[in-house]
């Protein structure tokens, strides 16, 4: 797999309330909120500098083959870089 590194965009606010998160890009002026498992798959972003990594852990911890994670991972990824939230490295 790409090593692939996610960064948040410099112009959005992130909030958490009630185990949510809520994106703000202050530029485009929208928000998305993030339901209970991408919130922690966003609060897992931080703990792993590798994506590899963070698919290794989520397969293992809720017994999901990594093929099925690291597409979920992946897109969910490339979703919040389409509206602007994160900017993705390869």
């Amino acid at each position: 797999m790409t090593k692939l590194k996610v960064k948040v965009h410099k112009d959005v606010i992130v909030y958490e309330e009630d185990g949510e998160i809520i994106l703000v890009n202050m530029i485009k002026n929208k928000f998305y909120t993030l339901d209970n498992f991408s919130s922690y798959i966003w609060t897992k972003f931080s703990e792993f500098n590798d994506i590899a990594k963070l698919i290794d852990f989520i397969s293992g911890e809720y017994k999901v083959d990594k093929i099925t994670v690291k597409k979920d991972i992946r897109d969910f990824i490339y979703d919040l870089a389409r509206v602007g939230i994160v900017k993705v490295y390869e």
